[in-house]
């Protein structure tokens, strides 16, 4: 079975996020946080394999420039199955 595959921001990048993510981002990362943290519980819970991959903002900006794409849940998703395919043990 295929993992699902979650982004992870870290604290100390959350504000990078939030000026590269806008509105598309709870503005506190205790509220991200919890709501990440639900989302791998309840896949964990339906007997999924997750993947949390590590997304830090200036590789996820170079992403978005290197692609004229708009910043936004989706293409950060996308940005992370990138990465978590490119590097299988990270």
């Amino acid at each position: 079975m295929d993992p699902e595959i979650f982004p992870f921001l870290a604290s100390d990048d959350y504000e990078a996020f939030r000026r590269i993510l806008g509105a598309h981002l709870p503005d506190a990362y205790d509220k991200w946080l919890q709501l990440h943290t639900h989302d791998v519980t309840e896949h964990r819970r339906a007997g999924r394999v997750v993947r949390e991959i590590k997304i830090d903002p200036h590789e996820f900006a170079d992403f978005l420039h290197a692609r004229g794409y708009v910043a936004n849940l989706k293409t950060l998703r996308e940005f992370t199955f990138e990465k978590a395919f490119r590097d299988p043990n990270i």
